[in-house]
């Protein structure tokens, strides 16, 4: 049982912005860019946690590394968070930029 939920907490940790939770939610959405590497990734994180967890649905929303920047950028600074997805990939070296900018935000 350890070892499950210890999977289940590498799956979700594997991205910058978490909801604390993901862990336990029906229904997680991702957004992802690349679909050769990134959402293909998160699909089989999905695949792997569904295993685990079959009741868990996850929604993996495809969009261009900009459009994740800009949404994420407009959003927080606009001090919304409804609508944003529990697991959100970004390129680690706008990981340092989100978290300082929005700790607020992000719940840290």
């Amino acid at each position: 049982m350890l070892h499950n939920k210890m999977f289940k907490n590498a799956v979700l940790s594997a991205s910058l912005i978490s909801s604390p939770i993901a862990a336990y939610a029906e229904e997680i959405t991702v957004w992802a860019w690349d679909p050769n590497f990134n959402v293909a990734i998160m699909e089989e994180a999905a695949k792997r946690y569904k295993e685990i967890d079959p009741d868990t649905t996850f929604n993996i929303i495809s969009y261009s590394k900009n459009d994740i920047e800009q949404k994420l950028n407009t959003m927080l600074t606009s001090g919304v968070s409804e609508g944003l997805p529990e697991i959100v990939l970004i390129e680690d070296y706008n990981a340092p930029l989100y978290l300082s900018a929005y700790q607020v935000h992000l719940n840290l």
